[in-house]
């Protein structure tokens, strides 16, 4: 199906390609429990022994393929090549990478690795959701790799700086591959822009911090002018920084706020000047350097012939520097405040540019980790409306924690969407089933929403007992059973009966689009919702965020590509074809 919302790569339904000269080994695939031709998707099981698969670790190869490039990867000794010798155990990969950034030799390395659990690839979509890691599509941990087997994570020492693809870290019979990405900047040097990664992730990386839970953390420096702010003091080295855990840095947003700076800052005096000032901007580049050389050996330390020289993307954005100017730490606290408060229209300050502004790409929300993961694993077309519905109600709990919504702000996102997805699966099948449909899918209904089917109801009961309410806030004055929320999923339907009974059915894929079209505004409306607590959670980075944008399902500065290249795996994994 060709279609804008459903994504090509995931449910790409033709054989996948697995080039390179390597293959997993037999023993590797019986450890993850899968057939070789399925490596690097999940099969999704539904009810009456059917299922779908999606390809949810592949990427497109070649540009016109879906599948996988094996790489092997020893952290502990050599790796045998193609040719039958021995080569050290990066070789392999460092020739790689630089044939695909086109680096000279002795130009810096810097990629992603964003890893991810291949035997995590079948279940129900509850137990997927619930039991595995597929609501960060199976992805929970993004590191960098700068070249000759060395790696930088946060936590700091996770991986001791080595590959980590061994499994030994979970103690686990199979290793923990990762894909391989870099970003580059349009029309620019990729080892100039390496180099200025290798810069900043060097810095803050140093003594990084880690939050307790990442998965409810808050991301702050979001915006270029915040994420201006952090680096200056992080390079002061302000004790809020580690002092206020709202500030520390999981994985995936300490990598997006190393890709935002170095993207944004050249290293160099002047644009260090042209970012925070002539004599901020001088004194901070001093700092700079000053940190960088005892982070890595003060002798030779920073030279001058290091400073790295481009345009960053403010000014490919057209971008003046009183726009992307720095907060100061007083500024932000009041700004987030009074937006916190829905005080902003009366606000007279200064406020951030959006997070799409300037940033390699824009953080998510609550919505697009559900959208994603029903786009995924629970989509209309595959798993049916119900199961859709299912799972955005299954979230509840987990939104609720995350950000701080009540159930009831939280059903006045979900439910038109249900709503809309119940009536979109009726354009499809009520007048063809119109003697069954309304019980039927009530019933279904009301059991994937956790009723027990002994007990006795109907949905011609449950409409009686709903009487004239029709407001949401009204019908969640009584108890929040699974009976009244399979009824109002059908409202439209039943509010729309004769018209369906007087329409010609539409093909799924029809339903489909017109379901996806319709709720767009009600995605919208879910992305502007703001936590009042300075702990709520208002912006996600998850661990696959580079991979998901490389596939198409998040978009990317549009000055800002993100190029899918490989997969590392334990050489002991993976034999020559």
């Amino acid at each position: 199906m060709n279609s804008e919302y459903r994504n090509r790569i995931m449910h790409d339904t033709g054989e996948s390609s697995y080039t390179g000269e390597f293959k997993l080994t037999k023993e590797a695939l019986k450890n993850y429990n899968i057939e070789a031709k399925n490596f690097g998707s999940t099969e999704i099981l539904l009810e009456n022994s059917k299922s779908f698969r999606v390809k949810d670790y592949q990427y497109l190869l070649n540009g016109n393929t879906v599948g996988m490039h094996f790489i092997p990867v020893n952290d502990y000794g050599s790796i045998p090549t193609a040719d039958k010798k021995l080569a050290n155990g990066f070789e392999i990969l460092d020739n790689f990478v630089r044939t695909h950034q086109k680096l000279k030799d002795g130009d810096q390395i810097y990629t992603y690795l964003t890893y991810f659990h291949p035997e995590q690839n079948k279940g129900t979509i509850i137990d997927l959701a619930k039991k595995t890691d597929k609501a960060e599509m199976g992805m929970t941990h993004i590191g960098s790799y700068l070249g000759k087997g060395y790696t930088t994570n946060a936590p700091q020492l996770y991986h001791t700086h080595k590959f980590g693809i061994d499994g030994s870290i979970d103690n686990t019979p199979f290793g923990y591959p990762a894909n391989v990405q870099y970003a580059s900047l349009e029309g620019e040097d990729q080892a100039t822009i390496n180099k200025t990664l290798l810069y900043v992730d060097t810095i803050l990386n140093n003594d990084v911090q880690f939050p307790v839970d990442y998965k409810c953390a808050v991301f702050r420096p979001a915006d270029i002018n915040t994420a201006f702010m952090f680096y200056k003091d992080w390079l002061e080295m302000k004790s809020y920084l580690w002092n206020d855990e709202t500030w520390y840095t999981y994985c995936a947003a300490h990598k997006t706020l190393v890709t935002t700076i170095a993207f944004n800052l050249p290293h160099n005096e002047k644009s260090f000047q042209q970012v925070y000032g002539e004599k901020k901007g001088a004194r901070l580049f001093k700092l700079f350097k000053k940190r960088y050389s005892n982070i890595i050996g003060p002798c030779p330390g920073f030279q001058d012939c290091d400073q790295t020289f481009f345009q960053p993307l403010w000014e490919k954005e057209k971008l003046t520097q009183d726009q992307i100017k720095p907060f100061h730490r007083i500024q932000y606290a009041t700004y987030d405040f009074a937006r916190r408060h829905k005080l902003l229209p009366i606000y007279p300050f200064r406020q951030p540019l959006k997070p799409t502004t300037a940033t390699p790409w824009a953080p998510q929300q609550a919505i697009d980790i559900l959208y994603d993961f029903v786009q995924t694993y629970a989509d209309f077309i595959d798993a049916g409306a119900v199961s859709s519905c299912q799972i955005i109600l299954g979230f509840m709990p987990i939104v609720e924690q995350a950000v701080g919504i009540s159930t009831l702000g939280y059903l006045k996102y979900a439910m038109p969407i249900l709503r809309k997805t119940m009536y979109a699966d009726a354009q499809v099948s009520a007048k063809i089933e119109k003697e069954t449909y309304l019980e039927e899918r009530f019933k279904e209904l009301f059991k994937a929403f956790g009723g027990k089917l002994e007990e006795k109801t109907d949905i011609s009961t449950q409409i009686k007992a709903m009487g004239k309410k029709t407001n949401l806030k009204d019908i969640l004055k009584d108890d929040l059973t699974p009976a009244i929320i399979a009824t109002w999923s059908l409202l439209t339907v039943i509010e729309n009966w004769e018209n369906l009974m007087n329409s010609n059915p539409l093909t799924t894929e029809q339903a489909y689009e017109q379901l996806m079209e319709s709720i767009q505004s009600d995605i919208e409306k879910a992305r502007r919702y703001e936590g009042k607590s300075r702990h709520d959670i208002e912006f996600f980075t998850p661990p696959a965020i580079i991979h998901m944008i490389s596939v198409g399902m998040f978009e990317s500065n549009k000055f800002v590509k993100i190029h899918e290249i490989c997969t590392i795996i334990d050489t002991k994994e993976l034999e020559i074809k």
